[in-house]
């Protein structure tokens, strides 16, 4: 009897945890699809008011991207790297290493692929990408990664200097001594980063967001060690008097980071 009584607790058991299961279940469903809402709704919202004050923006995404500070040696010398590259001629100012190639180089993808994979052609060239948003019609930029992310300052490019068809040579910083700081956190997403400029009124009316981009920026400097924060930068262009400005948010804290330009 005692035994009937004891099976039938741990069936009454079993039922009521199966039932409590099912109901978290379907609460964390409703939560998600609640929050994924109010996210297109902000969004819809977001881009009507913008609309409103004919401010035009590319694809906006509510994707967070991971974010975490860094720092980095305060000065990096690349004089050593100098003295090894071969067919053209370099120096290291100080602050960049500035190449002039002893013959021009032809302006094609796999031709600058196989420079960068040389170390004696350019010093630690498998860290850059070629970063389209920078690049003009005299300069073709490369930014330098940290972790699949560019760092947007010009502590670590290569501008190539374009000339027609060719390239005649660079100009190279390099950021070194690299550490994490913090443990990594969910930034802002792209969508969140063009609201704070809107709403503290950076982004005037009749303007266009040309582009967006995520990446590392040096915020401050302690003990010969420059900190790096993950931002987003913004080009825009006021269409009333065509002037460009470039806005940043720290992707971290979502505040504004005030700029010279």
């Amino acid at each position: 009897m005692n035994f009937r009584r004891i099976q039938g607790i741990f069936l009454i058991a079993f039922v009521i945890l199966d039932i409590v299961l099912v109901i978290s279940f379907f609460w964390g469903f409703w939560r998600v699809q609640s929050n994924s809402g109010q996210s297109v709704s902000q969004q819809a919202m977001l881009l009507r008011e913008l609309k409103t004050d004919s401010i035009t923006v590319p694809k906006l995404s509510n994707h967070q991207p991971r974010g975490y500070y860094i720092s980095v040696n305060s000065s990096t010398d690349l004089g050593d790297e100098v003295t090894s590259l071969t067919r053209q001629s370099a120096y290291w100012s100080g602050t960049q290493i500035t190449s002039t190639f002893n013959t021009a180089l032809a302006n094609q993808k796999s031709t600058i692929k196989s420079w960068l994979r040389s170390n004696s052609r350019i010093a630690h060239g498998q860290s850059y990408q070629v970063n389209q948003d920078f690049s003009t019609k005299s300069r073709l930029v490369y930014t330098q990664m940290i972790d699949g992310i560019p760092v947007l300052d010009a502590t670590g490019r290569i501008q190539f200097r374009v000339s027609g068809q060719k390239l005649t040579g660079y100009t190279q910083t390099y950021l070194k001594g690299i550490k994490v700081l913090r443990q990594q956190v969910s930034a802002i997403s792209s969508q969140q980063a063009v609201a704070v400029l809107y709403r503290h009124n950076e982004i005037p009316s009749n303007s266009k967001v040309i582009w967006l981009q995520y990446g590392f920026s040096k915020v401050s400097s302690s003990d010969n060690q420059d900190i790096y924060a993950p931002i987003w930068e913004a080009k825009v262009r006021d269409r009333s008097n065509n002037k460009t400005t470039y806005l940043r948010v720290n992707a971290i804290t979502g505040t504004i980071i005030q700029t010279n330009d």
